[in-house]
């Protein structure tokens, strides 16, 4: 493996690459960070005597180049001529996408920078170095892609059962593999008061005002310095709105119903969440358990929210507001 490496490349660093996916990884995985650390005595063995640890980015997805700050400083470094030889487990710990590790390994042919992983040592200004990392990086990335399109097949084909478990609203729970009323009496009855001065005042934020006036608590989960759990709070619309929209209080097992969009940005994909409409809900099952109230219900609350939205929806009936008219 040291038949590529010349004194040029000892006068400069060696770094090791240290990088897992998410941070639920780095707590359960703890043998894979292990092992990349364990890289040093590696580099050690080859001429380095202090090898320059990366560990910036544990816990971060490999799929994007700016939200890695050790992989930017590593390109830094590389670019300047610093890095004798860059050790990693494997290419694909180096990156997911094709466009960044093709520009790390364009970097080391051009700056001598080497790059080792368990099998070999590679010089990227030699062709066929290139060619096999090259080959090496592709196929890490339709790993990826294949592995990422048989969890969306396996997840889809439980939620078309109805049996795929996820985080459900206040006020449902899961018990045994069924969706069930939150046991809490305070919950069911503060869910229930949303869906009746909804029906009584027709509108979101009528319903809000009316709790704020009568100073009620909301019960809600996830919020801002929270544990998870349900805590009590002052309503918001969005709290009052997430209730009133979410089909799941009708007894529906719904999933699917936001989907990722992809902008360019600065040149750069950026994916973002966003609702989507009703059809395209990739699972709707109706009366799957139950609920606050029923689907009929929740269909012409969906309308009226509709009717209500300032200068969208159908305009057959508007809240009223000032205008230039009044």
């Amino acid at each position: 493996m040291s038949d590529r490496i010349a004194d040029v490349h000892l006068t400069r660093a060696a770094m090791i690459y240290v990088r897992q996916s998410s941070p639920g990884q780095v707590r359960s995985h703890t043998e894979s960070t292990r092992l990349q650390l364990g890289l040093r005595d590696k580099a050690r063995s080859l001429g380095w005597s202090e090898p320059v640890v990366i560990t910036d980015d544990l816990g971060v997805s490999a799929a994007g180049y700016a939200e890695r700050a050790g992989f930017q400083r590593m390109v830094a470094e590389v670019s300047l001529q610093r890095v004798g030889i860059i050790l990693c487990l494997e290419a694909s710990r180096l990156s997911r996408n094709s466009k960044d590790w093709a520009q790390l390994f364009e970097l080391c042919g051009y700056a001598k920078t080497l790059v080792a992983d368990g099998d070999q040592v590679y010089d990227l200004s030699i062709p066929n170095d290139r060619l096999l990392l090259g080959i090496k990086g592709t196929v890490s990335e339709y790993e990826l892609a294949l592995l990422r399109q048989r969890s969306a097949e396996a997840i889809d084909a439980k939620a078309k059962r109805g049996e795929l478990q996820f985080s459900l609203p206040v006020g449902l729970c899961w018990n045994d593999g069924k969706v069930e009323l939150a046991i809490d009496q305070r919950i069911q009855q503060a869910i229930r008061m949303v869906f009746d001065k909804f029906g009584q005042l027709g509108s979101a934020r009528q319903v809000l005002i009316w709790w704020r006036d009568h100073d009620l608590s909301m019960p809600a989960r996830g919020l801002p310095g929270g544990t998870g759990e349900v805590q009590w709070c002052t309503p918001t619309y969005r709290l009052v709105l997430s209730v009133v929209r979410n089909p799941l209080y009708a007894g529906a097992y719904v999933y699917g119903r936001t989907g990722s969009r992809t902008r360019l940005v600065e040149g750069r994909a950026t994916k973002t969440r966003a609702r989507k409409p009703a059809a395209e809900w990739r699972v709707l099952i109706v009366e799957h358990h139950k609920g606050y109230i029923s689907w009929e219900q929740f269909e012409h609350n969906q309308r009226v929210l509709a009717e209500n939205a300032f200068m969208t929806g159908t305009r057959a009936r508007k809240s009223a507001r000032g205008g230039r008219c009044l």
